[in-house]
């Protein structure tokens, strides 16, 4: 968090030299990346550093209740120092993290932001600290419509077992659970008390349209939207069995409405869209 802000203090002295406009300044980040963004729009220290937000597929639904097991994972890993052998860390990091039976969903991303430090609030002031900055901010935030796949799919146990009949029922509906506990109601959530409270805010949700596509839209599905780079991504498992035609043709549209938003803040009801988004303001 600290590091972003420095980023920002950077970008708002330097960004006339590159022909950008220091009063306005668009966060875009996607993952873990939504979910600092959407912690730096109630972090100490931002002020006037930036003037509107687009968060992707953040994990809002596991951001509560995490003191304990953060508290565990510090005291299991607090014997690595700066000293420490970067390899022995990446080889041991498997024996320290939280256990999904003691904490649920949540074990899956121990690095999330800590309230009650700098430059948080407390977990219990930040839907009020949200509301406050409802004026500050436009928001464009949402999700892919089978965020989890990218994970529950990709796992060797779970095609061995439930890959065959009534096995890929159970898929299915584990994939639309997880998605909605972990992404989708509390995006939907968020966007409602963010324009309750007076906020500009645009809610989306990426499908896939496609029958073929194994992994349908996933996790990361919006990044090769957003980049466009064929070589970069027709090799990914991501994407397999999805043309590149259509991610082009897609991306082309949805770059256009992303871009629109980080000039004035809003998405014109007059703009294309592409086939697999869906869009509106709350």
């Amino acid at each position: 968090m600290f590091d972003i802000i420095e980023a920002l203090k950077w970008i708002k002295i330097y960004i006339n030299d590159f022909g950008g406009d220091p009063e306005n300044i668009t966060l875009l980040g996607q993952s873990s990346g939504g979910d600092a963004i959407a912690h730096l729009m109630i972090s100490d220290g931002v002020e006037n550093l930036f003037q509107r937000v687009i968060i992707q597929s953040a994990p809002l639904g596991l951001r509560n209740n995490r003191q304990k097991m953060l508290t565990e994972f510090l005291a299991k890993t607090e014997q690595f120092t700066a000293e420490t052998d970067l390899l022995e860390i990446v080889e041991n990091y498997k024996n320290f993290v939280p256990s999904f039976f003691k904490y649920g969903l949540k074990a899956a991303m121990p690095f999330g932001a800590q309230y009650g430090f700098p430059p948080l609030c407390s977990e219990e002031e930040s839907i009020e600290k949200w509301k406050q900055s409802a004026k500050k901010y436009d928001v464009l935030i949402g999700l892919n419509e089978d965020e989890t796949s990218f994970y529950i799919k990709a796992s060797d146990s779970m095609n061995k077992y439930l890959n065959l009949g009534f096995g890929k029922k159970i898929i299915s509906k584990t994939i639309r659970a997880t998605t909605e506990i972990i992404y989708g109601k509390p995006t939907q959530s968020f966007a409602e008390n963010f324009a309750e409270a007076g906020g500009n805010i645009y809610l989306f949700r990426i499908h896939s349209r496609l029958i073929n596509n194994f992994f349908g839209a996933a996790h990361a599905f919006d990044l090769p939207l957003l980049f466009g780079n064929e070589n970069a991504w027709k090799s990914s498992g991501l994407l397999k069995d999805v043309l590149w035609k259509y991610i082009h043709e897609n991306g082309q549209i949805l770059r256009a409405l992303w871009a629109g938003f980080a000039r004035n803040g809003n998405v014109s009801e007059s703009s294309e869209m592409p086939s697999m988004l869906e869009l509106r303001k709350i």
